[in-house]
């Protein structure tokens, strides 16, 4: 699992600071890093990262995590984040809760939903809560982890 997650938030790290344009170039530079991915497991994982393909005039197609924040798609639209709102997180067990101001729970959970994180199962959402169900074997550690990767401005947050 741990392995699982890692692999994951590195791929994301390199679709979004590198110009990947094929599964077999993102399967070497992975290799490269010791990750021994078979290109099913490749597909799988991008999949779950919801990682896309879009047209780039010098490299004919690019890797881009799609609906992200943080990548090329979104750069032009500049929409003011809910994570302003976003107040703390703490954990017990396989279950953490994050707390928000009034009203902006559901559309911080709906974002965490929408970006798959493989840590978290999924989230319910009040108005100023949100319990954030985490895959068992998954450490808070993982999930902040995870968290900061797709979303840096929560670093001092968390």
């Amino acid at each position: 699992m741990e392995d699982k997650n890692k692999r994951l938030m590195l791929m994301k790290e390199l679709i979004r600071n590198e110009k990947i344009s094929s599964q077999h170039q993102l399967l070497q530079i992975l290799e490269g890093k010791g990750y021994h991915v078979t290109q099913a497991t490749l597909s799988r994982d991008l999949k779950t990262l919801n990682v896309v393909k879009v047209s780039d005039p010098e490299f004919g197609y690019l890797y881009t995590i799609n609906g992200g924040t943080g990548n090329t798609l979104g750069k032009n639209n500049p929409i003011p984040s809910p994570l302003a709102a976003f107040h703390s997180m703490e954990f017990s067990g396989n279950l953490a809760i994050i707390r928000t101001m009034p009203a902006f729970a559901p559309s911080i959970a709906s974002m965490l939903d929408r970006m798959n994180i493989y840590g978290i199962l999924g989230t319910v959402a009040g108005d100023d809560n949100i319990l954030v169900v985490l895959r068992e074997g998954i450490r808070p550690t993982d999930i902040k982890s995870a968290l900061i990767t797709e979303l840096p401005e929560l670093k001092n947050k968390l």
